[in-house]
């Protein structure tokens, strides 16, 4: 099972959208940044989003898929993460490619 990590602030609404439609050709991606609480602290995580779907009908909740680099900047990994933008709260894990 994977670790779950808990998201302790993440970007508005706007900062989210802008990082899914502000980037028509993938060359400087928007990237956006999620405060993640790993097992011995917090710190900031600069992602790039990869894909958003609505969790629920509020129009709040969401389900992301994100990439960034955590510890080896040659290793991307990929983020399953569900996030409340009303909240600026939810989960992070891992996903494996």
């Amino acid at each position: 099972m994977a670790q779950t990590f808990k998201i302790l602030n993440g970007p508005s609404k706007f900062d989210l959208v802008l990082a899914v439609f502000d980037n028509t050709d993938f060359t400087n991606p928007r990237l956006v940044t999620f405060t993640l609480e790993w097992p011995t602290s917090a710190s900031d995580t600069r992602l790039q989003i990869q894909s958003v779907e609505r969790e629920d009908g509020s129009g709040e909740s969401w389900n992301i898929v994100a990439s960034g680099y955590f510890g080896d900047p040659r290793v991307l990994r990929y983020l399953q993460i569900y996030f409340s933008t009303k909240h600026r709260r939810g989960t992070a894990s891992f996903l494996e490619r």
